[in-house]
Order: C-alpha cells, then sequence, then structure tokens
C-alpha cells in the first residue's frame, strides 16, 4: 500500500473518529444543557414559589390589618354614637318636670335615710339648680340639714354624714348608670351587626 493510501486512510479514520467525537461531544453538551436546564427551571420554579409565598403572607397580613383597621374605625363609630345617646339622654334630665325632679329627690334622700341609721344629722348640699325644690322637701324632715352654699351641678346633691360624702348629683349617678348599660345600650343600638 502505498504512503498516500495509508494517509489517506488514516485522514478518513480520524476524520471519522473526530465527527464521533464532535457527535459524543454535542449528546454531552445536550445532555448538560438539559440537565442544567432542569435544574435551572427547578431553582426558579423554588424561588418563584417561595416569592408567591412570601406575597401571599404579606397579602394575607396586609388584608388582617386592613379588617382590623376597619373594625376600629366602626368601634370608634360606634362608640361615639353611645356617647351621643348618653349626651341626649344627660340632656334630658335637665328638662324634667319640677314634679319629676321632686319624685327622684324623694327617693334619693329616702335610701339615703335606709342607709344612714341612728341619729346623725346628715347635711346636705345642693346642686345651684331647682334647689328651692329640695330646701322644700328638707323642711319636712329633721334629719336633714340644708347647706347655704350649693355645688356646681345639673341636679341632686351631696349628703354629708360625719365625714363621709354621698354623692347624689345627677352626673355622678348617670355615670353609674352609664356604666352599667352601656353593653345593653350597645346591643339595641348595633343588634344587627
Amino acid at each position: 500500500m502505498p504512503l498516500e493510501d495509508i494517509i489517506k486512510i488514516i485522514k478518513e479514520e480520524t476524520k471519522k473518529e473526530k465527527n464521533e467525537i464532535e457527535k459524543e461531544k454535542e449528546k454531552k453538551l445536550e445532555l448538560l444543557s438539559n440537565e442544567y436546564k432542569g435544574k435551572i427551571k427547578e431553582k426558579s420554579d423554588e424561588i418563584i414559589e417561595k416569592v408567591k409565598e412570601t406575597k401571599e403572607k404579606e397579602l394575607a397580613e396586609e388584608l388582617c390589618r386592613n379588617r382590623e383597621d376597619r373594625k376600629i374605625a366602626l368601634l370608634k363609630r360606634k362608640r361615639e354614637i353611645i356617647e351621643k345617646v348618653y349626651k341626649k339622654a344627660f340632656k334630658e334630665i335637665k328638662n324634667f318636670s319640677d314634679k319629676d325632679y321632686e319624685k327622684i329627690l324623694e327617693r334619693l334622700l329616702s335610701e339615703i335615710k335606709k342607709e344612714i341609721s341612728g341619729e346623725c344629722k346628715i347635711k346636705i348640699t345642693s346642686s345651684c339648680e331647682k334647689k328651692e325644690i329640695l330646701q322644700k322637701l328638707l323642711e319636712k324632715d329633721e334629719i336633714f340639714d340644708i347647706d347655704n352654699e350649693c355645688i356646681d351641678s345639673k341636679g341632686g346633691f351631696i349628703a354629708k354624714v360625719n365625714d363621709i360624702d354621698i354623692d347624689c348629683r345627677f352626673e355622678t349617678i348617670f355615670e353609674k348608670v352609664k356604666e352599667g348599660t352601656e353593653i345593653k345600650v350597645a346591643n339595641l343600638l348595633f343588634e344587627k351587626d
């Protein structure tokens, strides 16, 4: 075999081997590329899922905060309405007729007499408003002694026995009633809520 044929065969074999190596290289690159793409997709999906979870959590927290803010605003508004109701009710106390006012005072004085036993004198300091009605009531009973001075009040009085003050001013009584009735009033006003 001449040298040229041998060289030709070697070149052909080399070319064949080179082609096979190229094909093998292409297959391996394809496999690596596919594997890498799979890993990238997997990592990308993982990152997207984490971001999605984080955003869903943030959204849920924001919705919760918004709900709480709306509830707080609603409660604040309800509280304002309840306060208006009580203010209006308290204003109505000032509109009591003298006869109704007298009945209230009689009941308060009667309650004080029940609480105080013995022969203690009870000193009464009246509100400036409608003082004459209280004076008329106290004239009937010697246990009471009316103070010439008056207190700043919308009605009622303060009874003093020894060193104990019994606050029967309408404002004080109204606050106690308010404390005991706020839930009932709220239920009446907002029972559908």
